[in-house]
């Protein structure tokens, strides 16, 4: 996706944006809890993304590449049980 929002001259996050979804894709129902949009919000404001500079190979501290990109992730909700204290 970074690479492709590159090529496309979309920032990362944008991207990811015109793409949200609102509803699963395999079910077709919406989510019933969903704060994506949000995360990224914040998280771009923790990291500073807006001082980034876009281009790939562009960003240096002294003689060592930086790069920030973005991803997501998702997973399904695992319930375990508690193990009592003794075990």
């Amino acid at each position: 996706m970074d690479e492709l929002a590159v090529a496309l001259k979309i920032d990362p996050v944008e991207l990811r944006l015109r793409c949200y979804s609102e509803r699963d894709q395999n079910e077709d129902i919406p989510y019933t809890s969903k704060a994506l949009r949000e995360c990224y919000r914040q998280g771009a404001e923790a990291f500073g993304w807006s001082n980034r500079k876009a281009g790939p190979r562009s960003m240096r501290d002294g003689s060592d590449l930086v790069g920030w990109g973005m991803a997501t992730g998702i997973g399904k909700p695992c319930r375990c049980r508690r193990r009592p204290a003794s075990c």
